[in-house]
């Protein structure tokens, strides 16, 4: 009987205790609530007194939190919000992206372990749309979801600006004070302007978080050198190492220096030819022994004969960026795993490919002594690099050669490409240097990697047998057909609505689609078998075998082409990619929205996938909307 009152006494005191938690905890949070309303509350009083050039007061709707406290900005919102708050990490996502969906999940993770967990003074924030839709979509160019920019109150360009103010001749101030208004705002100089910085991995929560805490990081970037011996000992130590020379911590060319280094260690995903920062400070003397110049900025690499001195002002952030992007490379070096995104996605600059057989090194330094003399001459135009035909034979087919040795120049960013004659010696000084001159002024051959007929009729012969029907209306094109009809032949192909299926033979998800792909085009026939619509194509092309308009690493890969612009690959404003769920009553709504397109519903009998992979019909009456489908059914990521 003791016992079981001394238990029931425990539980009733267990019983308050918990009561009293719970009251302190609602107390707590309401504090806590009341807090972050204050705070909305001053960054709507931010918002709503904004000024205009002419002095007006704009009231702008105040900004709201999702359920993870990441802010929600709409493009009016987006530039007072910057200016309000000195560091803020954006991810720009789109609607209807799968990979946007995933993207603000890993956001939603870094956001909560840097402000919940590290008392991170960065703000988070999303604005949605694309480069149709929004202003701010259109102004950074984006055209990849998700992207992420961190954005911040930049304190250097404004003394920088100030500083070559100074340095000018009287003769020149009106020019300058033209060119520095974009610091001048109501009439009152600025302290700092906004700067985004790029997020150039994949984005995962870890990647974000640590990219994040080091742009912010307070602790030097920069290693230190104060005698010969340190010195000698770096050389050795790094591949690439760049010193600049100062006299103090407090120069604006030391800070831009470190702001530099930052970007390299944080903003890149470098596997090779990681350049190091170095710094000699406050030591004139020893300064004077490596450097003519103080403030400078010196690199020496190991595979360069001599040190590069930098001959421009250490005040000029685009020439600093331009003599570290230039110097890090190598004359002429071996592609690999190691540092193939390095030069396939970093390096901004056409690449000369040449490929060769690597079995006998002496010819391999034959090559690299041939070519490296040519990595000299051009360099800062172009870089030079060869691949082994017995390492890599896959690749060098995939980029068109046809036969090794070869030679071919390649310029992504303006989808560039031309093949040096397979018939001549790519060892002859003369016509490689013509080859090249011709690439960079223009006057060469474009090369276009293309299927031959036979290798068309094949693809068209297996679906036919994949179909069960002799007139296939979809049309296999090549890679010189599609650049026609889409950038060359403007008199039969301009008024044309264009929509392409880029598809790899091997992949199942593309073999699921090209029955689909069909049936869609039998939908938009009319009771008669004429076109529904006379300025639509539809076609597909084998993206392994032909070059395509645009990078194609994940397959299957769907574009529509506007008839809006010609050349129709002119901009990303004039085409979409697909990327909802692969069935036809989608894909068809897909088409009719993307090109103005009047369609009545009920006339169309829509076809759906069912779990066996078997095509059924979906009756109207079954039909629900769709964005409570996409709410509904699990979707995959791509």
């Amino acid at each position: 009987m003791t016992a079981t009152k001394y238990f029931c006494l425990l539980w009733i005191l267990l019983i308050i205790s918990t009561l009293c938690n719970t009251e302190e905890n609602t107390e707590s949070v309401s504090t806590s609530d009341t807090d972050a309303n204050q705070n909305d509350v001053q960054q709507s009083e931010i918002l709503s007194n904004d000024e205009t050039d002419k002095g007006q007061k704009v009231d702008i709707p105040e900004p709201k939190r999702d359920k993870y406290g990441i802010w929600q900005l709409t493009d009016d919102q987006f530039d007072p919000f910057l200016d309000s708050y000195p560091e803020v990490a954006v991810l720009f996502t789109r609607g209807d992206d799968l990979y946007s969906y995933a993207g603000k999940y890993h956001f939603d993770r870094a956001a909560h372990i840097l402000k919940d967990l590290r008392n991170s003074s960065t703000q988070f924030a999303v604005i949605e749309g694309d480069r149709r839709q929004s202003k701010i979509h259109d102004e950074f160019s984006i055209s990849d979801y998700p992207t992420i920019k961190y954005c911040h109150h930049d304190y250097l360009s404004p003394s920088l600006i100030k500083l070559q103010q100074n340095n000018n001749s009287d003769s020149d101030k009106d020019n300058n004070n033209n060119n520095n208004n974009e610091i001048v705002q109501n009439g009152q100089d600025q302290e700092w302007e906004i700067r985004c910085l790029d997020f150039n991995h994949h984005v995962i929560e870890l990647m974000v978080v640590r990219w994040i805490e080091g742009l912010n990081s307070q602790t030097q970037c920069s290693f230190t050198i104060h005698n010969i011996e340190e010195f000698e000992k770096a050389k050795n130590n790094h591949q690439i190492l760049f010193v600049g020379f100062f006299n103090s911590v407090q120069d604006i060319e030391y800070k831009l220096y470190e702001d530099l280094c930052k970007q390299y260690k944080w903003e890149h995903d470098i596997w090779s030819y990681e350049p190091s920062f170095a710094v000699v400070i406050e030591n004139e003397e020893f300064a004077k022994t490596l450097s003519e110049n103080i403030p400078g900025l010196i690199v020496y690499c190991e595979f360069k004969e001599h040190a590069w001195i930098f001959n421009g002002p250490l005040t000029d952030r685009g020439a600093i960026r331009s003599f570290v992007e230039t110097e890090r490379y190598p004359y002429f070096t071996q592609i690999t795993a190691f540092n193939f995104k390095q030069y396939t996605q970093e390096l901004d600059l056409p690449l000369i490919w040449v490929a060769i057989d690597d079995e006998y090194e002496s010819y391999v330094k034959k090559v690299g002594r041939f070519y490296e003399n040519f990595g000299i001459e051009y360099k800062g135009y172009l870089s030079i690099i060869w691949i082994s035909s017995n390492s890599y034979m896959g690749h060098i087919r995939k980029l068109g050669f046809p036969f090794v040795p070869g030679v071919m120049y390649i310029d992504e960013k303006n989808n560039y490409k031309q093949l040096y004659d397979p018939q001549s010696s790519i060892l002859d000084y003369d016509k490689i240097k013509q080859f090249i001159d011709s690439c960079l002024d223009g006057s060469g051959q474009l090369f276009i990697k293309s299927q031959d007929e036979n290798e068309i009729e094949r693809a068209i012969n297996n679906d036919r047998e994949m179909m069960q029907k002799d007139n296939v209306l979809i049309k296999h094109v090549n890679g010189n057909e599609l650049a026609d009809i889409l950038e060359r032949n403007e008199a039969k192909y301009a008024k044309y609505n264009v929509v392409v299926f880029y598809y790899a033979p091997w992949d199942s998800r593309c073999a699921q689609f090209h029955p689909i792909y069909e049936r869609i085009a039998e939908i938009l026939l009319n009771e008669d078998g004429t076109e529904m619509y006379d300025d639509l194509l539809l076609l597909k092309m084998d993206a392994t075998e032909n070059d395509t308009p645009h990078d194609i690493a994940v397959y299957p890969k769907i574009y529509l082409y506007r008839n809006e612009m010609w050349p129709k690959t002119t901009s990303n404003k004039n085409w979409a990619v697909y990327s909802k769920r692969r069935e036809e009553h989608r894909f068809v709504k897909w088409i009719q929205q993307q090109c103005g397109y009047e369609m009545d519903d009920d006339d169309t009998v829509q076809i759906g996938i069912d779990s066996n992979g078997q095509q059924q019909s979906i009756d109207n009456d079954d039909k629900v909307d769709d964005k409570e489908n996409e709410e509904k059914e699990p979707f995959e990521y791509y």
